[in-house]
């Protein structure tokens, strides 16, 4: 018997493109091609690994404790509020810890024409438009 699980944080390629353009410098082409890759994998273990779970992460920011919840139940765990404060985690690189979620990061950013419409079937397929 063959058992796998797996999850998925993915977000809207828009905001997820924008923030490799600002905090890693990618050129929006390189930007769009790592996203557009993202939901390739994605697609293949939802594809290939009959137990999963997709978690958005604007659902993260917006509703952290329902979505815990949901991935704790998912996993077998039990939610406990102290989960709320993993984003202080020093396990975390020190770019990345912050006091509670950012909401900051919950934002679509417009892209050129160009480069949205490669990534429109993908934004479509994750339930962005």
């Amino acid at each position: 018997c063959h058992f796998s699980l797996f999850g998925n944080k993915n977000g809207d390629g828009r905001s997820c493109i924008n923030s490799k353009i600002q905090r890693k410098g990618m050129p929006i082409e390189r930007a769009t091609k790592s996203w557009q890759n993202s939901v390739k994998c994605y697609q293949f273990l939802q594809n290939h690994h009959s137990h999963n779970i997709c978690i958005k992460f604007e659902d993260l920011l917006q509703y952290p404790e329902v979505t815990l919840t949901k991935i704790c139940n998912f996993l077998g765990l039990t939610y406990q509020v102290e989960m709320l404060h993993g984003t202080k985690n020093q396990k975390m690189l020190p770019d990345y810890r912050k006091n509670n979620f950012d909401l900051s990061k919950h934002k679509s950013i417009d892209i050129p024409d160009t480069n949205l419409k490669h990534i429109q079937q993908d934004l479509k397929y994750c339930g962005y438009i």
